[in-house]
């Protein structure tokens, strides 16, 4: 990310929503200036469970920091009350979630696409 960036945004999927939202976690922690963006989508993503990445990590998010969340109820690999619950970790004001009805994919039905092209022309205000 330093060498390439700067980016936009992060996205993630399954694993790597994990690395992604410890991404996010560094942004706001002291000694990370170095990792910027301005917005997160994860797909299927969990909260690590690695001690040192615990929920204290997640308390760094800056207030304000978008992020939209995508997880199906019927994923066989990730339960969905883990990926709401790496929800929950971000700020709320600027969180969106949106379930689908598929599995362990991104999905990019003409509903998917929608939510995706509404949830970015939301980060223009």
């Amino acid at each position: 990310m330093i060498n390439k960036g700067p980016f936009d945004g992060i996205l993630g999927f399954s694993q790597g929503a994990v690395l992604a939202s410890i991404l996010c976690g560094l942004l706001g922690k002291s000694g990370c200036g170095a990792i910027k963006f301005n917005f997160a989508l994860l797909f299927s993503g969990f909260n690590p469970s690695v001690k040192e990445y615990g929920e204290d990590l997640f308390s760094h998010i800056p207030q304000g920091f978008k992020s939209l969340h995508v997880f199906s109820q019927k994923d066989a690999l990730v339960d969905p009350a883990l990926s709401l619950k790496l929800s929950g970790f971000f700020p709320k004001d600027s969180t969106h979630i949106w379930q689908h009805n598929g599995g362990h994919y991104l999905p990019t039905t003409a509903e998917a696409k929608q939510v995706y092209h509404s949830w970015f022309a939301s980060l223009e205000n």
